[in-house]
């Protein structure tokens, strides 16, 4: 199994660079940067330096959420997918390694796997399995309540835990932008009109003889 790590950025190059750096040193994981066309010259360095292990996305500002599905579709050859902000660090050494394992034993590739904060879940890897089958990101999100959508999800069909001692994610600068109040809107919505129909669809997959249905 492969997995790409996927991270919209903004105004932050040098947190970009060595979130990069970080993920190809403690693991096999590639990352897939999500940069706003108006901040190209910020990011020129970046963006000269990608390569198949660093993977970067031009496009116009569409918020971090949907950058996400963007990135997903122009790089849709992994297997694992996980969602990361650029001030974010892994460890141990490996962690890959025990992140494949888990999402290898889910059932028919469906579940959710992620870290603890608090309460709730932060940055979750799901399968390429589970984003042909009902998408990643809902559209019209922003920013605020992803990691939400993904756990009501993960609790309606396989939600795993991960162990810290094997993967660990610190995230330095905890923040979200001015679209909260619209997307706790549409959050609620989305739980109200859609959660069911999705989980419905990932509970039969999970049982489904053919895994390729």
């Amino acid at each position: 199994m492969n997995t790409l790590i996927c991270c919209p950025t903004r105004d932050r190059p040098q947190l970009a660079a060595r979130f990069a750096e970080n993920v190809l040193q403690t693991s096999h994981a590639s990352v897939a940067f999500y940069i706003d066309h108006d901040q190209v010259d910020l990011y020129q360095d970046l963006i000269e330096h990608r390569n198949r292990s660093v993977l970067v996305k031009v496009g116009p500002p569409i918020g971090s959420a949907q950058a996400y599905n963007s990135l997903y579709h122009s790089y849709s050859r992994f297997d694992i997918y996980g969602m990361c902000a650029d001030d974010t660090t892994f460890s141990p050494l490996g962690w890959d390694r025990y992140l494949e394992r888990v999402m290898a034993s889910m059932p028919n590739g469906i579940g959710v796997a992620a870290t603890h904060n608090g309460s709730h879940i932060q940055f979750p890897f799901v399968t390429k399995r589970w984003i042909d089958l009902v998408g990643w990101v809902p559209p019209n999100f922003k920013h605020y309540a992803i990691d939400g959508v993904l756990q009501l999800l993960g609790e309606d069909t396989h939600l795993v835990w991960l162990d810290p001692a094997q993967l660990a994610l610190e995230h330095k600068d905890a923040r979200t932008d001015t679209a909260i109040g619209d997307d706790a809107l549409t959050f609620m919505l989305w739980a109200v009109t859609q959660k069911r129909f999705a989980a419905a669809k990932l509970r039969a997959a999970m049982v489904a003889h053919d895994v390729t249905a």
